[in-house]
């Protein structure tokens, strides 16, 4: 049976305890003398389990970012890129529409930790901090470092007068640098100088727009294996070699590349590796 006041509406319905009236639109613990205290007790209970619940996820968020507290790793990888290959697929980068340094040379990609084996899911550590962030300002404080930068760690997908330039080494230093024990400017120089001691096989600068054998360039790498990427029908995109680090997690000599790199990385085996040229 349904009551109606004189409206004809349902009225709200009324609960008595302790000479108190109470609706069912408010807590009961709110509305009592003895249990009032209770209530805002309960309350604030929640309020730190809820606390703890957003802590406890935005931490779980940052670890799916892929943000890791171990950095530590067995060697480090230099990535050196062949950018006309890159530049064939993107033409309409302004860094595409000159026959610099790039068009003969292998550029620098990176210079990444890496495991030996798969460690916690992963070839290799990455976003492993957030600090220290960016320093601009240790690049254009020495323009002869500066321009090494432009010519050996070029991006293509801006000129240089863009603010955007540094966006390449920018993403570099975060996802791999800060992995190392390295600071920004030794991460930076190591990775050049790493770059310019190896440099480019002639073997490579001597055959653009032509093929060369798998087998042959990798003989060129006398130190160590080399992993040797390509892309499509043998277009070569990438070269990828090994360095030991000593206790202060420095790079120091070349070494072979591990099993697993080489699995991951040399796609080249096999196959004549045609060296695109830069369409200007």
């Amino acid at each position: 049976m349904r009551f109606k006041d004189k409206e004809g509406k349902p009225p709200l319905l009324i609960l008595t305890l302790r000479n108190e009236e109470m609706s069912l639109a408010t807590p009961l613990l709110a509305r009592t003398p003895v249990l009032k205290q209770t209530y805002r007790n309960v309350i604030g209970v929640l309020g730190i389990i809820a606390c703890m619940l957003f802590f406890s996820s935005s931490s779980s968020s940052s670890l799916r970012l892929g943000f890791q507290e171990n950095s530590s790793f067995d060697l480090f990888l230099l990535a050196q890129s062949w950018q006309p290959e890159f530049c064939y697929k993107e033409p309409k980068y302004p860094g595409c529409n000159k026959d610099d340094y790039m068009g003969s040379h292998l550029a620098l990609h990176g210079l990444w930790p890496q495991y030996t084996h798969e460690t916690n899911g992963s070839e290799y550590p990455s976003f492993c901090k957030k600090s220290p962030v960016w320093n601009q300002t240790l690049v254009d404080q020495n323009d002869d470092f500066k321009n090494e930068m432009y010519k050996y760690w070029p991006n293509v997908k801006y000129l240089k007068s863009s603010s955007e330039y540094n966006e390449f080494w920018i993403h570099e230093w975060t996802k791999h640098g800060l992995c190392t024990s390295l600071t920004q400017l030794e991460y930076l120089s190591n990775a050049l100088e790493l770059e310019k001691s190896l440099g480019t096989p002639s073997l490579i600068s001597d055959n653009v727009g032509r093929s060369i054998q798998y087998e042959l360039l990798q003989k060129t790498y006398e130190n160590g294996t080399a992993a040797i990427e390509c892309k499509g029908a043998g277009f070569l995109t990438a070269v990828y070699t090994c360095w030991d680090k000593d206790d202060r997690g420095y790079p120091t000599s070349q070494i072979d590349c591990p099993e697993s790199v080489m699995k991951e990385l040399d796609t080249c085996n096999g196959k004549a590796i045609v060296i695109a040229a830069l369409s200007i």
